[in-house]
């Protein structure tokens, strides 16, 4: 056979299309792993130098933030109705003065003592009413002190064979807290409130409280505490009285002042008396007031006519009478 003809191939011509790219679309710039806005705040940007203004507009009741570089408007104002203009003031001023309390505690700056004094805000009260009787529409409170909780749990097992399984041991929660705090307050320009409380007082009278309402000048009522109150007077003849707790009222009438207290006296007042060196102190000591083990007779004789002498008691049936005693102590 004749030897075939070679085979022809499939021949097929690439064509490349030429495409122009414009490279001015592409950003060269590198994209940042974090998405920054254009409003944000921080050490990367420089702060705007723009005017911030809010302008409240009563025909739409709306409030419109515009930004302004001189006499220049910049950039699209935006628009809050009311609702969202009180929640972003109340953001705002809550950021503010969180951020101020917390500048203070650093002590770092200005007046950082008298910010960390007043860590609670002013508050205030729309009343005319409240005004009128207080003298102002505010509220300050200051409180200070520490507040220690000691919480603990106490497990008990006692390997006693006379017990029960179930009594053997037993678990009980130790609890222990430890306070100290004080609090001032003022409310108006007339009422002050002082409260001083602490657990590890030796005394219950350290523990005080008082509330002073000072009025106007010519206002009848002068003054008026409640709580822990004192009764001084500047006399000889008649001693004040001192730690007393209840109402104190101080009136005038034209030239005429009276001062009234109702209150219980929590203390006690005694009179010692020195003479050659020595202390005197008077006290009485009733017959009947006899204790066994505690009080000693004279002699024997006081002892067995102690009965008969106090059956019509207190008319005392006694034919012996102690006019005078002197007890030496060597």
């Amino acid at each position: 056979m004749p030897p075939s003809s070679p085979q022809k191939k499939d021949t097929v011509t690439d064509i490349s299309v030429a495409k122009q790219i414009d490279t001015t679309k592409i950003d060269t710039v590198t994209k940042l792993p974090y998405d920054f806005k254009s409003h944000q705040r921080g050490s990367l940007f420089l702060n705007d130098l723009s005017n911030f203004e809010v302008i409240y507009d009563a025909e739409s009741k709306r409030y419109m933030f515009v930004e302004k570089v001189g006499d220049y408007y910049i950039k699209h104002p935006f628009y809050m109705t009311q609702k969202e203009y009180e929640e972003y003031r109340l953001k705002r001023d809550m950021l503010s003065y969180f951020k101020e309390k917390l500048s203070a505690v650093g002590g770092k700056k200005k007046n950082a003592a008298d910010a960390q004094k007043n860590l609670l805000p002013k508050y205030y009260v729309n009343s005319s009413f409240f005004e009128n009787i207080f003298g102002g529409n505010s509220i300050e409170v200051n409180p200070q002190g520490t507040v220690l909780v000691k919480m603990g749990i106490l497990f008990q097992k006692v390997e006693n064979p006379q017990l029960s399984e179930r009594n053997r041991q037993s678990t009980t929660f130790d609890f222990d807290q430890e306070i100290s705090a004080s609090l001032n307050a003022k409310v108006g320009k007339r009422l002050r409130v002082n409260i001083n409380f602490d657990t590890q007082s030796t005394f219950n009278f350290q523990n005080q409280v008082k509330l002073e309402y000072t009025p106007t000048e010519d206002d009848i009522i002068r003054k008026i505490e409640v709580g822990n109150v004192s009764m001084p007077i500047q006399s000889s003849l008649i001693s004040g009285a001192q730690n007393l707790f209840g109402v104190k009222t101080q009136l005038q009438f034209g030239k005429t002042t009276v001062t009234g207290v109702f209150a219980k006296q929590n203390s006690q007042t005694r009179s010692v008396a020195a003479q050659g060196g020595a202390t005197i102190t008077e006290f009485n000591l009733k017959a009947s007031d006899y204790d066994d083990n505690r009080h000693f007779f004279l002699s024997q004789r006081f002892r067995n006519d102690f009965n008969d002498a106090l059956k019509q008691f207190p008319l005392i049936n006694s034919s012996k009478y102690v006019t005078q005693i002197e007890v030496w102590v060597t």
